[in-house]
C-alpha cells in the first residue's frame, strides 16, 4: 500500500506521518511487474545517471557549456 502526503514548504510533518516513515523503514521492499528489481547492469546504469545528474546540478552557468561537450565515464566502485 502506498500513502502519499503533500508537505508544503515550511510545514512540518505530523507525529503520525513520522511514525509511519519509521515503521516503513523496517518493512521489506516488495517488487512486482510494475516495479521489478533492477539487474546489476540496470542498477549500474541508474547509478551512473544519478551521478551525472548531480554533477550538472553543481555546475555554474559558465561551466554548463563546457560540460555539454565533455564525456563522463562511470566506473563501478
Amino acid at each position: 500500500m502506498t500513502k502519499t502526503f503533500t508537505i508544503k514548504e515550511g510545514q512540518k510533518p505530523t507525529e503520525e506521518q513520522l511514525q509511519e516513515v519509521r515503521e516503513a523503514k523496517n518493512r521489506p521492499v516488495v517488487f512486482d511487474e510494475d516495479c521489478p528489481e533492477l539487474s546489476p547492469a540496470m542498477y549500474k546504469a541508474f547509478r551512473c545517471s544519478v551521478i551525472q545528474r548531480n554533477r550538472r546540478k553543481d555546475l555554474t552557468p559558465i561551466d554548463a557549456n563546457f560540460d555539454a561537450n565533455r564525456s563522463i565515464i562511470c566506473v563501478e566502485t
